[in-house]
């Protein structure tokens, strides 16, 4: 029987070098990478803390008003 005091315990990470856990250039976002405005722009009008129900029904309202929009165009 092995003694638990003097056992090693690898990790599946243990033959990885120490320098692989840090982020890389390549790992940092970059401008392209960071939101815009236009990202949440479809957020706008609804109040910090918005459940689920809330935020579908704002986007579906946003959606029958996008699509009624073409349909009052096509009378001019």
């Amino acid at each position: 029987m092995s003694d638990p005091a003097h056992s090693e315990k690898r990790t599946p990470d243990a033959d990885r070098p120490a320098d692989a856990d840090r982020p890389t250039d390549a790992d940092r976002p970059t401008d392209a990478d960071r939101p815009t405005d236009d990202d949440d722009d479809h957020f706008s009008g609804l109040e910090d803390g918005a459940g689920c129900t809330e935020i579908w029904e704002h986007l579906s309202e946003r959606r029958a008003q996008a699509d009624a929009r073409p349909a009052e165009n096509a009378d001019d």
